[in-house]
């Protein structure tokens, strides 16, 4: 019998499935699942993660972990440095996965929002002597309103391979992102909330 062995090791490899199918499929994936599409044993999960939750634990930290090395170099003020933002072909699973969290209020978006905002937040110029605190204001609404827009665009038309997924993500920047951060240095209230009574 000659059976190929996946060069990933397991546990890499679990994380990695699972943020494909948690991503594609919603966190309600069952783990048999998982360890079939990884080609491991169905009580592998528990032996490295505890269980569901440790595995969604650690996918939580690989994605943010890409997140944390690709926004500094990717997402500058002049647009995206380079198209192809991956290093491999986990890029349209971790978009996903992202996607997938913010949606459902999983776990991740919360430091996902705050990882996007930091950065949205050291973009912005401070030349009218405002605080930092108005600038992380104005930061968090343009994150807000520029995740709006990718979360619906998302919705409507999901990529589908990684060549449109990097594009997805490319355009959400340059056509989402950048304007709002353009917009709001010329005019710093755009985005402000009022109360409607």
């Amino acid at each position: 019998m000659n059976q190929t062995r996946n060069p990933l090791p397991t546990k890499h490899r679990l994380v990695t499935v699972a943020i494909d199918a948690f991503g594609r499929e919603g966190f309600d994936v069952g783990i048999r699942t998982i360890t079939s599409r990884a080609t491991a044993a169905a009580g592998i999960v528990q032996y490295h993660f505890g269980g569901k939750e440790g595995l969604r634990e650690a996918c939580d930290r690989r994605v943010l972990a890409i997140v944390d090395r690709v926004l500094p170099i990717f997402f500058p003020a002049e647009g995206v440095v380079r198209p192809q933002l991956a290093d491999d072909d986990d890029f349209e699973s971790v978009l996903y996965y992202c996607m997938r969290s913010l949606g459902e209020g999983a776990p991740l978006a919360r430091p996902l929002v705050s990882r996007l905002t930091s950065h949205v937040y050291g973009l912005l110029g401070s030349n009218r002597g405002e605080s930092p605190d108005e600038l992380r204001e104005r930061a968090r609404r343009i994150v807000r309103f520029g995740l709006g827009a990718t979360m619906l665009d998302f919705a409507v038309g999901r990529p589908d391979g990684l060549d449109p997924a990097v594009a997805f993500v490319m355009t959400a920047w340059e056509t989402e992102f950048l304007p709002l951060i353009a917009r709001i240095e010329e005019n710093p209230d755009m985005l402000v909330e009022t109360n409607a009574d």
